[in-house]
């Protein structure tokens, strides 16, 4: 297996790779990175490789659609939480959902922002607006947590918003808890997901499909889940048998064009709602019952099994 990012540049010379190991089935990783679909499939057609490497992604629909040029789903965080949980956490068998409080939460909202992008700067801007923002659960890991501090972080944010940042830098990081751990990416036992009725996820991507650790650990926490990702990333969790259509949340704002309007009107919703998110939340427990139970299931793990199934069982047959 090799990560498409990696190698990409080298595809051309696809003969050359093989030969590493002659008679393997060559996959090639683009499920977390939010690698842009119809991008990977033009190469792999510009390059005459169908029938002679898989690709893996975590959009479902586009999987399907293009099995038969060797695009397979398999969205890599679900497989690991699934994992690592049913060791930690569920008892066996039949695997069961980790203990939570059902009864009652302290914050009405949680919204995690460690790595910065322009989606989360835009998003963490208009929730610093809202009268509720400090009693709200948030992060907020600003510049000092970039990966390329040679890129300007505020590049393409409006003047407004630039000039916010730019002075408040000296307020970040920032988190509403004192002993927070910026490098936990996996416990939803933490209390911005287990001690909270809702969380806005900020995805990795506002315009390509991902789906990672941020969207499970809510649904695992039993969280009603708002998103500031792709366009119509809530149908990728419908189509995933999640039950995310919350009585009294109106979740249009996700088919909004832009990621900029998107944010702007999932915001605007969550602050609509605010004041009575504790009994939209009593109201919908079964929906989230439901989706932590679905979500820890044997039966979403072979879901999650089915378009990749025979790819691993031809490869253990070579071991």
């Amino acid at each position: 297996m090799f990560n498409f990012g990696d190698i990409d540049q080298y595809l051309d010379q696809f003969d050359i790779i093989t030969q590493i190991s002659p008679g393997a089935t060559i996959i090639l990783n683009a499920y977390n990175d939010g690698y842009n679909c119809e991008y990977l499939l033009h190469r792999i057609h510009t390059l005459g490789l169908v029938g002679h490497c898989f690709v893996l992604v975590s959009d479902h629909q586009f999987a399907a659609n293009n099995r038969e040029h060797g695009i397979r789903f398999f969205p890599f965080a679900w497989h690991w939480l699934h994992s690592y949980h049913a060791q930690v956490y569920v008892a066996s068998p039949p695997p069961q959902p980790c203990t939570i409080d059902w009864r009652s939460r302290t914050y009405r909202l949680s919204c995690l922002n460690r790595m910065p992008s322009y989606s989360r700067f835009r998003t963490y801007y208009e929730l610093q607006k809202q009268s509720w923002f400090d009693s709200a659960y948030t992060s907020f890991g600003g510049t000092g947590m970039s990966r390329n501090p040679t890129i300007d972080p505020y590049d393409g944010l409006e003047p407004d918003a630039q000039h916010w940042f730019r002075s408040h830098e000296h307020e970040f990081p920032r988190s509403s808890q004192t002993d927070y751990v910026w490098t936990n990416d996996w416990e939803f036992s933490a209390p911005a997901y287990a001690n909270t009725y809702a969380n806005l996820v900020t995805e990795t991507f506002s315009e390509s499909v991902l789906m990672s650790e941020k969207t499970v650990k809510p649904l695992a926490a039993g969280n009603l889940v708002f998103v500031s990702a792709q366009r119509n990333f809530l149908q990728v969790l419908r189509n995933l048998k999640f039950d995310i259509d919350f009585e009294g949340v109106d979740h249009s704002y996700d088919v909004l064009p832009t990621w900029f309007e998107r944010t702007q009107a999932v915001v605007k919703e969550i602050d609509r709602v605010y004041a009575t998110i504790p009994e939209i939340w009593h109201a919908n427990k079964q929906r989230l019952i439901y989706n932590q139970h679905w979500l820890f299931s044997d039966d979403f793990k072979n879901l999650m099994l089915t378009d990749v199934k025979d790819l691993f069982d031809n490869v253990q047959s070579k071991i």
